[in-house]
């Protein structure tokens, strides 16, 4: 049976606590902004909440960066509304009698029967995204593998998903997935995300051999990740 999260109110921030098996205790802030904390099962709540105080700056200074992001994305698919391809902001141009979506001119245009149907804007438009991701993904996988031929990397097998909670993801069977939304950003970004799985065919843990690996492969992979974060309060979650 899966804990459940307990609410738990206090000056100065309420946090979300969630008890099970574990060992440690992890504090985690989330877009929301929430702040989650994982305890033992039969930790005491003084323990927890001295552990708390003790890491109140930080947990101060990560809730401040999380309410200076832009608000979610949560479009409404109507003419003039700016949609995101590769870091580029383009107006969306709806156009009734026609099927069909298109990028020229600077413009996104989308066709569809009754131009007032944001539904059906909204599945032309994903069904773009993804048929784009199909190519630009398996590009520039392909252009990171050549990137890395003398490490001898196996063909991963690439399956798209618009996941919540990650960029991408590797399996020990050597399939790396990558987050649709992933189409939207600048193509620096959907590099490190595959670099990053590239390198988990070789280990697949977080652990120091990773990180140097990720090095080798992409020596400025941190500034990467930090812009892409940003870009996590938009899209997951």
């Amino acid at each position: 049976m899966t804990a459940a999260w307990e609410r738990v109110e206090q000056a100065g921030f309420d946090y979300m606590l969630k008890r099970s098996r574990r060992r440690t205790l992890a504090i985690h802030v989330r877009p929301g902004p929430v702040v989650e904390v994982r305890a033992p099962q039969r930790l005491s709540r003084a323990v927890i909440e001295r552990f708390i105080a003790e890491r109140a700056d930080w947990i101060d200074a990560k809730l401040a960066e999380l309410e200076a992001l832009p608000a979610p994305f949560r479009p409404a698919y109507r003419d003039g509304e700016r949609h995101p391809f590769l870091g580029t902001d383009y107006p969306l141009i709806v156009t009734g009698g026609s099927r069909g979506v298109s990028l020229r001119a600077g413009r996104l245009e989308v066709g569809v029967p009754d131009a007032d149907d944001r539904d059906a804007v909204q599945r032309a438009l994903y069904r773009w995204y993804r048929a784009r991701a199909g190519e630009v993904f398996r590009e520039r996988l392909d252009a990171a593998l050549q990137a890395l031929a003398s490490w001898q990397l196996p063909q991963p097998r690439l399956a798209i998903r618009a996941m919540r909670r990650r960029w991408g993801s590797c399996s020990s069977t050597g399939k790396v997935t990558l987050n649709l939304h992933l189409i939207k950003m600048p193509v620096a970004l959907l590099d490190y995300v595959v670099c990053h799985e590239l390198c988990h065919l070789l280990e697949m843990n977080h652990s120091p051999r990773f990180y140097a690996l990720m090095d080798a492969a992409m020596p400025d992979w941190r500034g990467h990740r930090h812009n892409l974060r940003a870009y996590g309060s938009l899209y997951l979650g």
